[in-house]
């Protein structure tokens, strides 16, 4: 009732059964479109819990924000927002709504990095404008402000003229990668902490809804992304 939204639930398995289903968190407000439901969860080594919760496809790709209660920049809902729980569902700052961080328009793929508590995050943007973020609390990322994508317009050229909002997020926090002209869609999200592939230990890994691919992301010591490249044994699965 009321529309959609994301929500979090935790239960036993049993079996192939789930056992004392419970809803513990829901995203608020909910909203009638069916898009961008974000939806992903990573566990800090503390035991809480991140949740990436997308736009709900609520701001068009204009460069402006909703002054209503369902615009991503409002403090007061969470929508495209980061929010920080514990395992029962309760924010983990003790604030009324555990925003963690603000301004994401669909993530699609979390991770905590292996030894730490820092929050990666993959999102989409527009047409082009896919992101990798290091998400940190209190930040804006700066959706639907600031973005690399462009309108969905087809009879417009896919290059930094279109950018919303001209790209370059003055005044929010710049992605870590992001994939330009053409949307690749990255979905889910790893460090790679193994020891087959040495030379690959710290890298992240991002899988694409945008084609058959694998993105394989190298950072250097400050956490910026150096270099990115498509695993080819999973690319020509395609």
């Amino acid at each position: 009732a009321g529309g959609s939204g994301t929500a979090l639930a935790r239960a036993q398995l049993s079996g192939t059964a789930l056992q004392n289903l419970q809803v513990i968190w829901r995203q608020t407000p909910k909203v009638a479109g069916g898009t961008h439901y974000g939806a992903r969860i990573a566990f800090r080594n503390d035991g809480t819990l991140y949740v990436a919760a997308g736009e709900r496809g609520v701001e068009n790709n204009s460069g402006a924000a909703r002054t209503d209660g369902s615009g991503v920049q409002n403090a007061g809902n969470t929508i495209g927002k980061v929010v920080h729980l514990r395992l029962d569902g309760t924010p983990a700052d003790g604030s009324a709504l555990g925003i963690w961080s603000t301004g994401h328009r669909n993530p699609q793929g979390a991770a905590v990095r292996p030894g730490s508590n820092e929050l990666w995050v993959t999102e989409h943007g527009p047409q082009g404008g896919d992101e990798l973020n290091l998400v940190a609390q209190g930040r804006n990322y700066g959706w639907p402000v600031k973005s690399y994508g462009c309108n969905y317009d087809e009879s417009k050229p896919k290059d930094a003229a279109c950018r919303i909002g001209g790209g370059t997020h003055t005044g929010y926090v710049e992605p870590k990668a992001i994939w330009v002209p053409t949307s690749t869609a990255p979905s889910g999200l790893m460090f790679y902490d193994g020891n087959q592939f040495p030379d690959w230990r710290g890298n992240v890994f991002s899988g694409a809804l945008g084609g058959t691919t694998l993105w394989r992301i190298v950072l250097d010591g400050n956490g910026n992304a150096v270099s990115r490249q498509e695993i080819g044994a999973v690319k020509s699965l395609g």
